[in-house]
């Protein structure tokens, strides 16, 4: 009886045994033959530390290589959650939330993130830095970045825009030439232990490239002179906006841009859309008086005028279709020449009726109205010129002196 009841507790023990050697068997094979791949990639993964290497985006110039942006060395500061004890986070809220200006409930929230990295605060002062070094929080490291630096703050900010945390061009010059500017990322590899602490072993290297460098046409001193010119206009006369050119007639540089109002580069983040608003190119308006020299172009190049041509202006009262043009001050005949130099409106009038609205288009199209001008900058807007098939009776005493 005895012999009996032990001999089935050993066969109940033999086939327990046998079901856990099976089943250990078949955890095996799924593990080598059908999770391996997987569960070698998550060893990689957690032995190997993959960095990248911030290339040093390009700095700007002006024409005489004067600098109007450009990159300084900072640290950003991370944490390994999955390292860090409940201690060591709680030290780390206490130690962080008044050096960073933020609330503990937010530093809470990505520390109890169940990753090997979170960042916790970008491109920080080397004075922050140094406090946070001080306190020897575990869990807590610094990667080396750069951070975009703006010397003149809101010199030309509407010509050089701006770059973002990670140093991508959002505005202006930095977003059109983002891609030259910006350079290649690079990577390092680190080997860590199973605690992941770096072992300083590096497995590969891929080094990053640098952006290329931008000279500008902008003079560093025009553009400070027109700025200060419409500063004092804009203030002078309560204006809502302004704007100003500098441009080499002889070679179409620009050498200045500005507007009003404007931002400082270095607080751009906290700056509003309309201060950001590069009205120079964004924005059209009537050119009048300046339509004038089209005008007389197109007179003397189709051969209808010589400048000593005789044109009367009608003591300044000369009606146009159903409308009476005047000019600022009444004339009575006067050269062709001087009727440019007065600018009289009736007079170039007269000139254009002889032309025909044809010959005025042409040579508008010619000088490029209604066009974009392809400068380097994002949201240029390219004017309205009507074609003569739009035109009304009133147009030809409008459009030839920079009208409509």
């Amino acid at each position: 009886m005895y012999i009996r009841k032990y001999s089935l507790r050993f066969i109940c023990v033999f086939f327990a045994l046998i079901l856990f050697l099976f089943i250990f068997i078949v955890k095996l094979i799924l593990i080598q033959v059908f999770q391996s791949e997987h569960l070698s990639a998550l060893a990689d993964k957690q032995h190997k530390h993959t960095i990248e290497i911030e290339p040093i985006r390009g700095s700007i110039y002006d024409r005489n290589l004067r600098p109007l942006a450009f990159n300084i060395p900072v640290y950003s500061l991370w944490a390994n959650p999955k390292s860090m004890t409940k201690e060591d986070k709680q030290k780390a809220v206490q130690v962080l939330s008044p050096l960073l200006h933020l609330e503990p409930s937010f530093l809470r929230r990505r520390l109890n993130k169940k990753k090997y990295f979170v960042w916790l605060q970008r491109k920080l002062n080397k004075k922050t830095v140094d406090s946070i070094k001080a306190e020897k929080v575990h869990g807590l490291g610094f990667r080396k970045e750069s951070k975009r630096y703006y010397p003149n703050g809101k010199l030309a900010a509407h010509i050089i825009g701006f770059a973002g945390t990670d140093n991508k061009g959002l505005e202006g010059l930095e977003l059109f030439y983002n891609y030259e500017l910006e350079g290649k990322k690079g990577y390092r590899q680190i080997l860590r232990d199973a605690r992941q602490r770096d072992l300083m072993l590096e497995g590969s290297l891929l080094p990053p490239r640098n952006g290329f460098n931008l000279v500008l046409t902008i003079d560093e001193t025009i553009q400070y002179l027109a700025e200060k010119a419409l500063e004092e206009s804009f203030k002078k006369y309560k204006a809502k906006s302004a704007s100003i050119i500098v441009m080499n007639p002889r070679t179409g540089e620009i050498l200045a841009l500005a507007n009003r109002p404007t931002y400082d580069l270095s607080t751009a983040s906290s700056s509003q859309f309309n201060e950001r608003t590069n009205r120079a190119i964004s924005f059209f308006y009537e050119p009048g008086s300046v339509f004038k020299i089209v005008t007389a172009s197109a007179a003397l190049e189709e051969e209808q005028f010589v400048e000593s041509d005789i044109i009367y202006c009608e003591k300044g009262k000369y009606r146009v279709g159903n409308h009476i043009l005047h000019d600022h001050r009444p004339h009575g005949k006067l050269t062709f020449q001087e009727v440019f130099e007065v600018s009289s409106n009736i007079g170039v009038t007269k000139i254009a009726q002889k032309l025909g609205p044809d010959i005025i288009y042409k040579y508008g199209r010619r000088f490029r109205f209604g066009m974009l001008t392809g400068i380097n900058l994002k949201g240029e807007v390219k004017g309205v010129f009507k074609h003569p098939s739009r035109w009304s009776k009133t147009s030809i005493g409008a459009i030839p002196i920079g009208h409509e």
